[in-house]
C-alpha cells in the first residue's frame, strides 16, 4: 500500500502503478487500486491520518533469498553439478581458446587447495562477481557495486494486518517500506553505496 496525502500523488501512483501492472501483463499478480481514506486505515490502522486522502493498493511478491539458496544449491546437486560453499576462487582454468574449463580454489574452513573441471561455471558470487570477472578478463567494467543498508525488526503490532507499506519518497528522497515478515515487521531505506 502507497498512501496518498494528496490529489497529485494520488493521480501519479495510480497512474504509476496502473502502468506497472500492464508490463507485468500475464504475470501480474493483481491489479493495482486506489482505495478510499476510509478503506486505507482498516487496511494499516497505525498510519497517521493528517492530510490523509486515501491509497495506493498494488500487488507484489517476496521470498525468503537463504531459502532459495538451499534450493539452487539441492538443484545443482540433482542435476548432476558441484555446489561448493565456503570456498575463495582463487584462479579460472582455461582451455588453448580461453574458454573456461573450471576453477581454481581453496577451502576456506580447512585451507585445502581445490582444482573443479566442468563443463560450465556460473557466476554467482554475488558482491564478489567482479573479483571473480577480473580473473577472466582483467580490466572489465564493474557490473555490481556493494551497498549497506540498516533495516530494522519490528514488533508486528507496529503494522498489524498483513500488508505492506511503502513511502516512494521520503523527505530525504528515500524509498520506506515496511513489510510483514515471519510474524515480525521489517523496516527500512533504500540502501547506500
Amino acid at each position: 500500500m502507497i498512501p496518498v496525502f494528496s490529489w497529485w500523488q494520488s493521480l501519479k501512483y495510480t497512474v504509476g502503478l496502473k502502468l506497472y501492472d500492464r508490463m507485468a501483463g500475464r504475470l501480474s499478480l493483481g491489479r493495482s487500486q486506489y482505495i478510499s481514506r476510509r478503506e486505507t486505515l482498516e487496511r494499516l490502522p497505525t498510519l497517521s491520518t493528517q492530510h490523509l486522502k486515501g491509497g495506493v493498493l498494488y500487488h507484489d511478491g517476496q521470498f525468503d533469498d537463504s531459502r532459495l539458496a538451499v534450493n539452487l544449491a539441492q538443484t545443482i546437486c540433482e542435476k548432476g553439478g558441484a555446489a561448493l560453499n565456503y570456498v575463495r576462487v582463487t584462479a579460472l582454468c582455461k582451455d588453448a581458446q580461453g574458454r573456461i574449463t573450471g576453477i581454481r580454489a581453496v577451502d576456506t574452513i580447512g585451507g585445502m587447495p581445490i582444482r573443479v573441471d566442468a563443463r560450465a561455471v556460473i557466476n554467482a558470487t554475488g558482491v564478489f562477481t567482479d573479483d571473480i570477472l577480473q580473473m577472466d578478463s582483467p580490466g572489465a567494467r564493474k557490473s555490481v557495486v556493494a551497498s549497506q543498508g540498516v533495516h530494522l525488526v519490528l514488533d508486528a503490532s507496529f503494522l498489524p494486518g498483513h500488508c505492506a507499506l511503502m513511502i516512494p519518497c521520503t523527505s530525504e528522497g528515500r524509498v520506506l517500506f515496511v513489510v510483514p515478515w515471519h510474524n515480525k515487521v521489517v523496516a527500512g531505506t533504500t540502501d547506500t553505496p
